[in-house]
């Protein structure tokens, strides 16, 4: 595993730089993704963990239902397995819990600006380009996220 983990840290970090980004690693210990948006967002990762929780309510239910039943063709056809919003609302509040592109798509509406996404293998997923703020890149390969952003920028 542990070369397996290294060859995808490399493939990572050559697309960063092929895409003028730079890698900022953090802990993988399930807040990873939480911790790459608290990057762009000025907050740590039980900040962001409660301010994407506090967007899970019911008057959100509709946004929730829209993504999943345009999951899979947002994300390239990738399977997501459907949960209700109360479960991913208890996931976003478990520290240690993994995130997922569900999270990204809360994060964009929550702060207001473009989440991208970008796998090991080269895809990018994008979500809330409309939203006006500054876009928020992050990328994660098998275990743990981290944030990529482009050198002076956060």
């Amino acid at each position: 595993m542990g070369d397996k983990v290294q060859q995808l840290e490399t493939k990572m970090a050559a697309l960063a730089t092929g895409m003028s980004l730079k890698v900022l690693r953090c802990a993988k210990d399930g807040n990873c993704l939480y911790r790459a948006i608290g990057h762009f967002v000025g907050k740590n990762w039980g900040e962001v963990r409660q301010d994407l929780g506090a967007w899970c309510t019911d008057q959100n239910m509709s946004v929730f239902k829209d993504f999943v039943a345009t999951a899979a063709d947002a994300y390239g056809n990738r399977a997501l397995e459907t949960t209700s919003l109360a479960t991913l609302k208890k996931n976003i509040l478990s520290p240690g819990e993994f995130g997922c592109e569900r999270v990204c798509v809360i994060a964009s509406d929550v702060y207001d600006r473009p989440v991208t996404v970008v796998t090991s293998n080269g895809h990018l997923y994008s979500d809330g380009e409309n939203n006006p703020g500054q876009p928020i890149t992050v990328g994660y390969y098998v275990m743990g996220a981290g944030s990529l952003r482009r050198p002076g920028r956060c």
